[in-house]
């Protein structure tokens, strides 16, 4: 397992940095130094709980109760949910080891926060779970409700050829589901491997005008009250919701973007107009809502105040939602 151990040494206590560094190589512990910037402490985190790198974008290890909202007038409705063998929010920290899991889907009455299991009881129409790619799979047959059990789902980096694995579930719920506010869809992930625990999730569905608000937006992260002589790099944080393709620009005089960032989100060689560089990036709120994204100094462009590289003057997005066909 990957075990990401990140020393941040600051200038103003030279002895205890000194002493940290010192103790770290002395225990065999690669140490990484980061100056000019506060970059590494929200991009380099060290995590300690092995439960976190078996993850979803709605299930945690304490079971909670999860509406999605639609504005859909009326219809079923499908939910995409995750299952990752990384940090929610961390791609690069993942575990490296391969297991495997099952996820179990059934049909439960949620009131005062305790579950009643429906399998067996008279259905209200038919939601299905399907893993990405893969048949459908009923969660209700001759009119009862019944239950189904992914077995043996696999989780091998080196099979994948690559760190980080998300699976996608789709799950679809009738649109009875919506009239009945008890009715949920209970999903439990349970790990073949002693060092990571099982997830869960209640998960059902409402409506909500809310949810016809569907955009990306990007916000600037560093501290502007510090001098921005102090950093070399700057930290800007994409997030949103909805599906469809984000526009980043910048303003290459000044900035050039991490290549990191540019090879996590596979994103096409950049293309560069009027002194702007652009790249698109195809987002979905409901794999990920969030990306962290790092700019350094251009060599010979010249940022002297924060307003230089602010969100709409040297960088920006545009958000185009993905044609549902709807």
């Amino acid at each position: 397992m990957k075990n990401r151990i990140n020393t941040l040494l600051r200038g103003r206590a030279a002895p205890i940095a000194a002493l940290l560094l010192a103790a770290a190589i002395i225990g065999g512990t690669a140490a990484a130094q980061f100056t000019l910037s506060h970059r590494a402490r929200r991009v380099i985190a060290a995590y300690d709980a092995a439960e976190m790198l078996f993850s979803s974008n709605y299930m945690q290890e304490q079971r909670v109760q999860r509406s999605y909202y639609t504005d859909s007038e009326s219809g079923s409705v499908t939910v995409d949910v995750t299952v990752c063998n990384y940090v929610q929010g961390n791609h690069f920290v993942f575990r490296d080891q391969a297991f495997s899991y099952s996820l179990e889907a059934r049909v439960v009455r949620v009131e005062n926060g305790s579950a009643t299991d429906l399998t067996g009881s008279a259905s209200a129409g038919v939601p299905t779970i399907e893993f990405d790619g893969d048949a459908a799979h009923p969660l209700a047959e001759n009119g009862s409700y019944t239950a189904y059990t992914f077995s043996g789902m696999e989780m091998d980096p080196e099979a994948e050829g690559r760190g980080d694995i998300t699976h996608i579930y789709h799950l679809t719920f009738p649109e009875t589901f919506r009239d009945d506010p008890g009715m949920y869809i209970q999903l439990i992930a349970t790990p073949s491997v002693s060092d990571l625990k099982p997830i869960s999730v209640w998960m059902n569905f409402k409506k909500s005008a809310a949810a016809a608000v569907r955009e990306w937006t990007l916000v600037a992260q560093d501290n502007t009250s510090n001098p921005i002589g102090d950093y070399s790099g700057f930290n800007y944080q994409l997030r949103g919701s909805g599906a469809g393709t984000v526009t980043l620009s910048w303003d290459s005089s000044l900035l050039e973007i991490s290549e990191i960032f540019l090879e996590s989100v596979g994103a096409p060689a950049p293309v560069t107009s009027n002194g702007f560089t652009s790249i698109e990036i195809a987002v979905d709120s409901f794999v990920k809502n969030s990306y962290d994204i790092q700019f350094y100094r251009r060599a010979g462009g010249t940022i002297s105040a924060w307003s230089d590289i602010a969100v709409d003057a040297a960088v920006s997005c545009s958000f185009a939602e993905a044609d549902t066909g709807g």
